[in-house]
């Protein structure tokens, strides 16, 4: 979110020049590279837990971003929430691949990418109703909740479940 929407947000708080609105939405980009990179050591750390831990970084991140209208602790946002964005797609990936056929693996993956695009797509013109009657750090604030919620009815479920975690549980769900 924060390469559509960050650059409304910085220069309603007071950042106006490109080259520098161009370099913070560039170090989202680059924090995700990091996080993207640094998966497979997370993933063989916290296994089953990945997806709660992104969701959280994404939510901590999120939120300080909606909380915060300092340019500093709003770039600290983007840290935190690259990083766990970062995550986001490897998982999804992995879930998908876990899940289908050999034969399907292509059209499963196809089929993700597309939603991830249609989100890319659909995100202003879902956002621009919340700007408009909230504000830009509304809209930081609202996913962030939402994520952290998410995050939050992931772990809870796992844990009266009493499966070992999220990908545990999802199997026998099946």
């Amino acid at each position: 979110m924060p390469s559509f929407q960050m650059g409304f947000l910085l220069k309603e708080d007071g950042l106006t020049s490109p080259v520098n609105l161009s370099r913070i939405l560039a170090l989202s980009s680059i924090i995700g590279i990091v996080g993207s990179f640094s998966f497979g050591w997370f993933y063989r750390t916290f296994s089953r837990w990945t997806i709660v831990l992104a969701m959280g970084l994404l939510s901590v991140g999120y939120v300080l971003i909606g909380l915060v209208h300092v340019i500093s602790v709003e770039i600290a946002g983007i840290v935190i929430s690259g990083f766990g964005a970062g995550f986001v797609i490897p998982y999804m990936v992995s879930r998908v691949l876990d899940r289908v056929s050999s034969e399907k693996r292509a059209q499963a993956v196809g089929f993700l990418l597309s939603a991830m695009f249609l989100g890319h797509f659909f995100n202003p013109l879902f956002v621009a109703p919340i700007r408009a009657n909230f504000g830009n750090h509304a809209i930081f604030m609202i996913t962030g909740l939402l994520l952290g919620a998410g995050g939050l009815a992931i772990a809870l479920t796992t844990l009266i479940s009493g499966q070992s975690g999220p990908r545990q549980m999802l199997r026998s769900a099946e």
